[in-house]
């Protein structure tokens, strides 16, 4: 078959090509650098959405969420959230941003879509305990904007949630996207380490993280408490020393971690501002004063003597400006000073080690150790190195096992000493674990005793309380019917007239043992809340059920035949109960079901007493 397709001859002129293609090159180049300058705008402006799922306990805020340096430190929300800044926002691509030391302010924005579908509270945690001022913005469907405001400026209690860092719940709409600016400024370290976590994963994390911190406090205290035993018994002030060393340094991590803030000045913002530098600045003096004693520097190395005394009268300077110059002042003199200080005391502990002072290689070690943490903490609040967990604790780290280090030391050096005290250390030890489990024994009595009724035996009435609270709380997550029975016996102020108040309280205890014995389940829960008032706890149980003992209770009181005052409507002692029961609807209002059963108690009253109203 033959072909009808037309052909077409091209011919090519070389240079011609090359300059087309040239051209072509460049203007690709061209469009190629556009796409990348739109590509980094657009990068730098936007950050994925924050979708919170039922799947989820913890959202990691890499890549989802963008801040800003505000230089002037002067925008407002309505300046920031403008479309002037929108792009000038950046992408925050790890979980941390850490920009050392600055005086500008740090706005953060991100976007979150609540999808969870159930009552689980989610928490925002700004994990650093030392930023002064905390403006937390969130948009409102009218336009607004809802201010919450945190910081180490304020006094602890006004807290929303009363933690050593900074957290606060969140109050999402699942109804359409929820956006939040979070403006920061201090004078410390700009260190934010936002984490979104559900509440129970937050204080499960919490309560392991406390776990850690309390042992490392008290192994501090431990090692405190026992070489200060030593000084008692010895008088040589390198213990006494090594004590202040260890508390100046103990008070110092509490600080940077938000403890002493939390537990030892709650009150005292201003003392708060001021704590890190000046707990630094007195265990560098500390520091300082335990290597001139323990490895005798004026013995080995009268050179480094000189130099250690110049550093004790700088950490003197430290303290004065902790006390009366501004806080970045302080801390940038306090850390400088930090820094050369164990730059010097290990450099001290090594000369002395090579010149033949055997004390000095544990010393040297545990200095070379603290030395690590310290310069890791030092960097990365300075931003040159990243802060992760380890870095974050580096310094709590580091002198954690600086001090167990210098305790190892100092039995080196004193180890006859502390044989000699060993005895004594062990009988003390023995008094206080004795003393602490008579104290037990003593709380657990004491505790018993303060949730009965003396008279009756019953609970009283604040373990009702907690129980009717609990009960509630219960039920309304399981949606059961609760029900409550109160209790009155009739005309009891006749019968306590009449024959004495011995009679009384024998009619008391005769109604506590009906109402004991009527209980046909170990969960029903019978107390005296006051008077000759009775309530009576009915888990899972419906309305129905309630009465029915409700009845039989008023039956059996009379049946007891106690006899009644003359002046009393029955000749014998009856009771009135009130009888309500609900599927609690709302958490907190237990005092709904409360009011119910007490109102149809004085129903049953005006009805003539001795008998069971059901409310209404």
């Amino acid at each position: 078959m033959k072909n009808n397709t037309p052909r077409i001859d091209v011919t090519l002129d070389t240079p011609n090509v090359l300059r087309t293609d040239g051209l072509c090159f460049l203007w690709i180049g061209r469009l190629f650098v556009l796409l990348l300058l739109f590509g980094a705008k657009s990068y730098a402006a936007q950050a994925e959405l924050i979708v919170l799922s039922n799947q989820e306990s913890s959202i990691s805020l890499a890549g989802k969420y963008t801040w800003f340096e505000d230089e002037s430190a002067a925008l407002t929300i309505q300046d920031i959230s403008s479309p002037a800044y929108s792009d000038r926002f950046v992408t925050g691509e790890k979980d941390n941003l850490n920009l050392g030391y600055t005086s500008s302010a740090i706005w953060l924005k991100f976007k979150i879509q609540d999808n969870s579908y159930d009552s689980r509270r989610w928490l925002l945690n700004l994990d650093y305990p030392l930023l002064d001022q905390i403006d937390i913005y969130q948009s409102m469907e009218d336009g607004r904007w809802s201010l919450q405001v945190m910081g180490d400026t304020l006094p602890f209690d006004e807290r929303p949630i009363l933690h050593r860092t900074f957290v606060t719940g969140l109050d999402l709409d699942g109804r359409h996207i929820n956006t939040y600016y979070i403006r920061i400024i201090t004078n410390s370290s700009m260190l934010i380490r936002p984490t979104l976590q559900s509440a129970d994963s937050f204080f499960e994390y919490q309560s392991q993280l406390q776990v850690f911190f309390g042992v490392m406090y008290g192994f501090m205290l431990m090692m405190a408490l026992y070489n200060a035993f030593l000084y008692l018994a010895v008088r040589d002030k390198t213990y006494l020393v090594y004590v202040v060393s260890v508390i100046a340094g103990g008070i110092f991590i509490a600080s940077l971690n938000g403890h002493g803030y939390q537990f030892l000045w709650p009150e005292s913002p201003g003392f708060a501002n001021m704590a890190v530098p000046l707990t630094s600045s007195i265990w560098i003096i500390a520091t300082a004063l335990f290597s001139q004693l323990f490895i005798e520097t004026k013995r080995y190395t009268p050179l480094f003597y000189k130099l250690i005394n110049i550093m004790i009268g700088l950490g003197v300077i430290a303290v004065l400006l902790a006390l009366f110059a501004d806080y970045q002042t302080a801390i940038r003199f306090s850390t400088a000073m930090g820094l050369i200080n164990g730059i010097l005391i290990l450099t001290t502990g090594v000369v002395s080690w090579y010149r033949g002072n055997r004390a000095a290689r544990f010393f040297t070690l545990a200095w070379v150790v603290y030395g690590f943490g310290s310069t890791t903490l030092v960097l990365s609040r300075f931003g040159v190195i990243e802060d992760n967990f380890i870095t974050h604790h580096s310094a709590t780290l580091g002198l954690l096992v600086e001090i167990i280090m210098l305790s190892l030391a100092l039995s080196d050096k004193y180890r006859v000493l502390s044989q000699q005290l060993e005895a004594y250390t062990h009988n003390l030890e023995q008094k206080v674990a004795d003393r602490t489990r008579d104290l037990r024994k003593a709380n657990k009595v004491l505790k018993q005793l303060s949730q009965l009724d003396a008279l009756t035996d019953l609970p009283n009435r604040r373990e009702f309380e907690h129980v009717f609270t609990d009960e509630w709380k219960r039920h309304y997550r399981s949606q059961e019917p609760l029900s409550l029975l109160i209790c009155d016996i009739d005309e009891f102020k006749y019968l306590n007239d009449h024959f004495g108040h011995d009679k009384g309280d024998e009619c008391l205890r005769k109604f506590a043992e009906v109402i004991k014995s009527s209980m046909n389940r170990t969960a029903d829960h019978p107390s005296r809340i006051g008077g000759d008032e009775y309530a009576v706890v009915l888990p899972e149980t419906d309305l129905a059920g309630a009465a029915k003992l409700a009845d039989d209770i008023c039956e059996s009181i009379r049946k007891l035949g106690i006899t009644h005052a003359p002046v009393a409507s029955h000749d014998v002692v009856t009771a009135s109960i009130g009888v309500a029961s609900l599927i609690p609807e709302k958490e907190s209002d237990s005092i709904k079901l409360f009011r119910k059963a007490d109102k149809a108690l004085y129903t049953a009253k005006h009805q003539g007493r001795d008998q069971a109203v059901i409310a209404e």
